[in-house]
C-alpha cells in the first residue's frame, strides 16, 4: 500500500502512464488515480495493525485491545475528507465491531495491554482510565491475597516435610542431623 500510494504521488502522471502502456495495460483516468491514492491512504492502517498483530515475535496478547483502538481512530480521522472510500471505511469499521465485539470489556485483555509497558494507559480515552485503574487495583489485591494463601501453604507443606525429614535423620547418625541443619539454615 504504502509503496503504491509513494509511486503514485512521487512520479508524474507520465511517468505511471508510460508504466501501464509498457505492460500493454489500459492507462487509469484521473479519477481512478485518485480513488487508488485514497484507498491506500485507508488501508494503510489496516495493513499496519494486521503486520503488528501477525508478527511472529515479540507479539502478546496484550497487543489487541491497542492496536483495535488505533487502527479505528486513524480509520475515524480522515472520513470527513474521503470522497471516495467513505463506505470503504464503513465496512471496515462495522466488521471489526462485529469480529471484536465485546472483546474491550474482558478484564484479562483490558490487564494484558495495561500490563505492557509500551502501552500502559496510553491507549485509553480519559473516560476508560479511572475506571481501568480500579480494574488493575483490584486484580493486584486478589493475586496479593492468593500469592498469600499459596506462601502459607507452601510454608505449612515445608514445615511438615522439614518435620519428617528431621525425625527420620535424628533416627540416624547426628553428622546427618548436622547437615541437616546446616541445609535447612542455608535455604
Amino acid at each position: 500500500m504504502k509503496k503504491i500510494k509513494q509511486i503514485l504521488e512521487k512520479s508524474t502522471e507520465d511517468t505511471v502512464q508510460e508504466v501501464f502502456t509498457a505492460l500493454e495495460v489500459p492507462q487509469l483516468r484521473e479519477n481512478e488515480v485518485d480513488y487508488v491514492k485514497e484507498y491506500c491512504s485507508v488501508m494503510q492502517p489496516l495493513a499496519v495493525a494486521l503486520d503488528m498483530l501477525q508478527a511472529e515475535n515479540k507479539c502478546y496478547i496484550g497487543f489487541l485491545l491497542p492496536t483495535l483502538t488505533s487502527l479505528e481512530c486513524k480509520l475515524r480521522a480522515p472520513k470527513p475528507n474521503v470522497k471516495l472510500t467513505g463506505p470503504l471505511i464503513d465496512a471496515i469499521l462495522s466488521a471489526l465491531g462485529t469480529r471484536f465485539a465485546g472483546y474491550g470489556d474482558r478484564s484479562e485483555l483490558i490487564i494484558a495491554s495495561v500490563t505492557l509497558p509500551q502501552f500502559r494507559l496510553r491507549w485509553l480515552d480519559d473516560a476508560k482510565k479511572a475506571a481501568v485503574r480500579s480494574l488493575m487495583y483490584e486484580y493486584a489485591t486478589a493475586v496479593q491475597q492468593q500469592t498469600a494463601t499459596t506462601s502459607q501453604d507452601t510454608d505449612n507443606v515445608c514445615e511438615s516435610a522439614s518435620q519428617e525429614v528431621t525425625s527420620s535423620v535424628l533416627r540416624h547418625s547426628p553428622q546427618k542431623t548436622q547437615m541437616l541443619e546446616q541445609k535447612l539454615t542455608c535455604s
